[in-house]
């Protein structure tokens, strides 16, 4: 497990520990956005909605255009909008199964927690629950987890890929006899998504690479993304 890997497990699992040892905390942030007898204010402001309702519209035309970007890559074997074939499966697969299964088909419709506005805090009928707790106050699209918010989730497919790189192209510069292995890794980058670190590996193998055939390879797919095998996996 790398470090950032390591930070953001321990940040959900503190995360997860203060808001089951002192559910508290919930009912006093949402306690900030609701006033008495005009329920949680931000509700109907414009803006608010407007992005709430946008949402939905992003996650599918997000679906679509990933499903199209798939094909066309897919039937090319080049790069579309920086995605190639093998990207796009990724990010549409992340969208399906995150946002789209695990979220709004299991939990929200499953774990049974009422929403604030339908606790008897907040003017409704419902009992409390915190938020890892499994409840029956709720019968389907309920308050855990946020489906809104689980559509950051994609993001996570297009962050930097710098460290995976560096390892790739430190990986061919340390067996560069093994060919096989080096056009494996050139392959392995010109999977990435399209942008810099993905370049700069190119470059680094074109510059200091003593193979020509890694450094033609490389170059190909710097230029056209014309390179492609049968077997991408690397081996590093």
């Amino acid at each position: 497990m790398n470090l950032r890997a390591f930070v953001f497990f321990g940040l959900l699992v503190t995360v997860a520990v203060i808001f089951t040892l002192f559910p508290q905390v919930d009912q006093s942030v949402s306690a900030e956005f609701y006033r008495s007898g005009g329920g949680f204010f931000l509700y109907e402001n414009p803006v608010i909605r407007a992005i709430h309702d946008a949402v939905p519209i992003f996650a599918v035309g997000t679906g679509i255009a990933l499903l199209m970007i798939f094909a066309r890559a897919g039937w090319t074997r080049r790069t579309v909008a920086g995605l190639s074939w093998r990207a796009a499966a990724y990010l549409l697969a992340v969208l399906i199964i995150a946002p789209g299964l695990l979220v709004n088909s299991v939990l929200k419709d499953h774990w049974g927690r009422a929403r604030p506005s339908q606790t008897v805090e907040f003017g409704g009928k419902k009992v409390f629950t915190p938020a890892l707790v499994i409840s029956d106050q709720c019968d389907r699209n309920c308050s855990f987890v946020c489906g809104h918010a689980a559509m950051a989730f994609i993001a996570l497919g297009w962050r930097r890929q710098k460290d995976a790189a560096d390892a790739l192209v430190a990986c061919a510069l340390r067996n560069p006899l093994d060919v096989t292995e080096g056009l494996q890794i050139v392959d392995s980058l010109r999977e990435m998504f399209a942008g810099e670190d993905r370049n700069l590996g190119l470059e680094a193998l074109i510059a200091q690479h003593s193979s020509t055939v890694i450094r033609v390879a490389a170059n190909r797919a710097l230029t056209d993304g014309s390179f492609k095998r049968s077997n991408p996996t690397s081996p590093c």
